[in-house]
């Protein structure tokens, strides 16, 4: 009965931390959303005409984790439309991995296709065996099973774009063949490695398998876990004003 306590006081306090904390992303989502449909829309690209555009531009804010909206250069607003493009081509079995290459100062390499386990140092490992040097490293997994990775790179010539673009679209499916290896929970058990399974970037809420816990000695109950519970509530809510 005491562990039950102690248990419902702890899931209560990090229920509070966690809907405050989603309550914040999702205004920060929304937020940097209404900028960039503003933004596109004044540019006037053609696709920003279409009657379906908002909703269609929601769905791929709403897809990817709220720190997506957090890494959006809003001085560079097309780039949401690259990227929207690229989750839907990667759709395509045919057409996956979809790459884009530009010149931007150096050169940023973006791709999307299917996610799996390994992915980001996989690609990491193929930029650097054909000689590219990664400056900055930008990956999203969506609540649908796809990745977008961004890479700013250099160590290729700049007048090159194009030879760069063709050697990775050459060599970045070998990354799509090569099948990463899961063992079952009895193997990790055998082999004494637990894993605590955390799922894509792409959820922002993740959970904690009980079984692979070690409960101890109890820590609070009673009157003071209230106590404690309440000096949660005023911390976070101090933080979230000094944050907005």
């Amino acid at each position: 009965m005491v562990m039950g306590d102690t248990e419902s006081c702890s899931s209560r306090a990090v229920d509070f931390v966690w809907s405050e904390s989603k309550s914040r992303k999702q205004r920060v989502k929304v937020q940097v959303y209404n900028e960039i449909l503003f933004r596109l829309k004044q540019s006037n690209e053609e696709e920003t005409r279409q009657p379906y555009f908002e909703d269609d531009l929601w769905a791929h804010f709403y897809r990817l984790p709220s720190r997506y909206a957090l890494d959006v250069n809003l001085e560079r607003a097309e780039d949401v439309l690259m990227h929207k493009r690229l989750l839907h081509v990667a759709r395509d079995p045919a057409a996956t991995p979809a790459i884009e290459v530009r010149l931007v100062l150096m050169h940023e390499i973006t791709i999307s296709t299917n996610d799996k386990p390994k992915l980001l140092s996989q690609l990491t490992s193929l930029l650097s065996e054909i000689g590219l040097n990664i400056q900055e490293a930008h990956a999203f997994s969506t609540v649908d099973g796809y990745s977008l990775d961004v890479f700013v790179v250099d160590g290729w010539p700049l007048q090159e774009t194009e030879q760069l673009r063709n050697v990775l679209a050459k060599e970045i499916p070998k990354v799509e063949n090569h099948h990463h290896v899961v063992y079952p929970v009895g193997e990790q058990e055998q082999s004494g490695i637990n894993h605590v399974n955390i799922p894509a970037e792409g959820i922002d809420v993740w959970e904690i398998d009980a079984s692979l816990l070690k409960f101890e000695h109890k820590i609070v109950s009673g009157s003071y876990c209230i106590k404690v519970l309440s000096l949660v509530k005023m911390w976070l809510l101090k933080f979230l004003l000094m944050n907005i």
